[in-house]
């Protein structure tokens, strides 16, 4: 941890040129942040309220809360995955820490992220959904949410190292993580017996705060939260021991 301190202007100039990179030669640079998720959004709110009449009030905002937290998680862990590789030839003529490689992958996807929030509260804005004070677990949740994604993203780093075939499989893994989390149904929908298990899977349990927070104004469940916390963690320790254990061979292997 000290270490990565002392080379935090380096994963600042590593965030900015992943910035630089993602919106060259685009013209509409970061508006993307705002179109992207807003034009899912809009698609699923035509299917799925429209077409399927799903029945959910405020169904925008429902889904918004949903598929921005999953874009962020997603984009990170595709990105995470593939940076040690990537940066190879960097990683063979200089020395840094290398955590920063993953590390400033996810961070430049929470930047998006935050940005993306602002469709968001403007839509919270335009549907007059009254805010309360249960907005100040906000940042802890996204706090969590980092934590876990970070964890999760140190795992798949280094496992890429050495397995060029998970790039393929995060596919299929994502996609059926997609489907066991409540992106577009509710949580309400999975059988009780179930329910438990089923928002331990953390996304699903993050996911539920969003709405919690922006939608129905209540505050987070304390004991899902607690556990949900000790999952991200969990998952933060695991995937760095794993990362450090064999980051000596990634020089060799990459």
């Amino acid at each position: 941890m000290r270490e990565l301190f002392q080379y935090r202007e380096l994963i600042k100039s590593f965030v900015i040129r992943d910035l630089k990179i993602m919106y060259k030669n685009s013209y509409l640079g970061f508006f993307w942040s705002f179109l992207n998720p807003l034009c899912r959004a809009v698609v699923f709110y035509i299917i799925f309220d429209k077409i399927f009449h799903v029945g959910i009030e405020h169904f925008v905002i429902y889904l918004l809360c949903a598929i921005l937290a999953w874009m962020f998680f997603a984009d990170s862990l595709n990105c995470a995955t593939f940076s040690i590789v990537n940066n190879a030839g960097l990683i063979k003529k200089v020395y840094s820490p290398l955590e920063i490689y993953p590390l400033s992958s996810i961070l430049t996807r929470i930047v998006n992220f935050l940005l993306s929030l602002v469709v968001l509260f403007l839509w919270i804005l335009f549907c007059r959904i009254k805010l309360n004070f249960s907005l100040l677990y906000l940042p802890l949740i996204i706090l969590i949410q980092l934590i876990f994604t970070i964890g999760i993203g140190f795992f798949l780093a280094a496992a890429y190292v050495f397995f060029r075939d998970l790039g393929h499989l995060l596919e299929l893994i994502l996609l059926v993580w997609f489907y066991f989390t409540p992106i577009f149904y509710k949580v309400e929908m999975v059988p009780i017996r179930f329910r438990f298990f089923y928002l331990l899977n953390p996304m699903a349990a993050l996911i539920t705060f969003y709405r919690d927070i922006l939608l129905y104004s209540r505050y987070p469940d304390l004991k899902l939260l607690g556990i949900t916390t000790i999952t991200s963690i969990i998952s933060l320790v695991i995937g760095w021991s794993v990362f450090n254990f064999h980051s000596q061979r990634f020089a060799e292997e990459i």
